[in-house]
């Protein structure tokens, strides 16, 4: 069944079966596109061409400083609220807009204009899924992690491709070089090649919030003149110089928001490892075209050139010597970048598919979880007086 349909402002319903449409005897490959920081003038050019489909996501494909897009879309796709995206994306007829159901009354950034009224719009509803069985092409709903690209994956394949380019993705903000020699001088040191900061006992933390985190600790602050900084008054140097680059696009975001993000991104990223065999029994390739990305530890890198398209795509896997394979002492994930095993979205860790039960299922888990709550004796100092209520006399029973 169909996931996807049209829909007029009265609510009328109209389910338009396009899966499958792209699927061929061969690998149908389309770009899958983000807006990251890598995904340059060259890296689009590279793209527009190649003569491949263009996927983007939210404002991939826009250029700094508002000049022409680097690229223009086939299809597009977002998660986030109708406002953030510009009306040119919804009213342009050539592009296929893929929007979640409840978006379908939402006005067009500054017109009068409704989602529902564009052209070339394609509705759907979501849903939570297992990592086992994150594509599921029987399915009549589009996979909800609360992230764009999860949701465009999910929206490629049931087109019918069946390898996607990833370019624009890095699922991460790195700290800045800049930033990078502010905290080595404090002895806080950040490994490029892992992603990640080292503590002090050489644990490697994958977030950027535990290299901001590593720089207070090591005294990289000064007092906090502004606001904003820690809560003991200080603010990190790091804050100082150069910031990283968030998007291909001129925007940017408050330091505790761009953390969020880098937290959400990599949770993303370990979501996308962990469905890799659902990705593999289902025929699907996902490859990065991203250089400097967290997902090129997981999946397939080839530059973002297409004549490397037709070259293997396999993760690159040093040969060794089998000395030292029973040394038991050897740390052989030393050099890998840190990794989580996230529940699926929407599934609560002590009880998995939460989403997924009925009503009064629902119900009792949280009467359960209630119960376990610890008793808190609650300690009431009451003082009353008459006179703090006036004459008591003027008083009047309710009926």
């Amino acid at each position: 069944m169909t996931p996807f349909f049209r829909m007029s402002a009265d609510g009328k319903e109209t389910p338009v079966d396009i899966d499958n449409e792209c699927l061929s005897a061969l690998k149908s490959t389309c770009w899958l596109i983000g807006s990251g920081p890598s995904l340059t003038e060259e890296v689009a050019e590279t793209i527009n061409a190649s003569q491949l489909p263009k996927f983007c996501m939210n404002l991939a494909g826009n250029a700094k400083d508002g000049r022409a897009p680097l690229v223009i879309p086939d299809y597009w796709t977002a998660y986030d609220p109708t406002v953030r995206f510009p009306a040119e994306i919804y009213l342009n007829p050539r592009i296929r807009k893929f929007v979640v159901k409840g978006r379908r009354m939402d006005l067009l950034r500054g017109l009068p204009i409704k989602v529902c009224e564009c052209p070339n719009v394609y509705f759907f509803e979501r849903e939570y899924r297992d990592f086992s069985d994150i594509l599921r092409p029987e399915s009549a709903k589009v996979l909800d992690c609360q992230d764009t690209m999860m949701q465009a994956i999910d929206i490629a394949y049931r087109l019918g491709y069946r390898r996607l380019l990833l370019a624009g993705t890095e699922m991460a903000v790195f700290p800045s070089v800049e930033q990078i020699e502010v905290a080595k001088k404090h002895g806080v040191t950040y490994d490029e090649d892992r992603m990640a900061t080292i503590s002090a006992d050489g644990r490697a933390l994958p977030l950027l919030r535990d290299f901001h985190s590593a720089c207070k600790e090591a005294k990289a602050t000064r007092p906090d003149a502004e606001g904003g900084g820690h809560d003991d008054g200080t603010r990190s140097l790091i804050l100082d110089v150069q910031k990283p680059d968030l998007y291909a696009f001129s925007e940017s975001k408050p330091w505790q928001t761009v953390l969020s993000c880098d937290e959400h991104y990599y949770r993303v990223s370990q979501w996308l490892r962990l469905a890799r065999p659902c990705f593999s029994a289902m025929g699907l390739d996902i490859v990065s075209c991203t250089p400097r990305s967290r997902l090129n530890w997981y999946f397939s890198y080839v530059e973002p050139r297409l004549s490397n398209l037709l070259d293997g795509c396999n993760i690159k896997i040093e040969k060794s010597s089998t000395a030292g394979y029973y040394d038991d002492s050897q740390d052989v994930w030393s050099n890998q970048m840190p990794m989580i095993d996230y529940p699926p979205h929407g599934q609560d860790k002590d009880d998995l598919g939460f989403h997924k039960k009925t009503y009064n299922d629902r119900l009792k888990l949280l009467a359960r979880k209630l119960n376990e709550l610890p008793d808190v004796p609650l300690e009431m100092d009451i003082h009353f007086s008459w006179a703090s209520i006036g004459d008591s006399s003027s008083l009047e029973a309710d009926e």
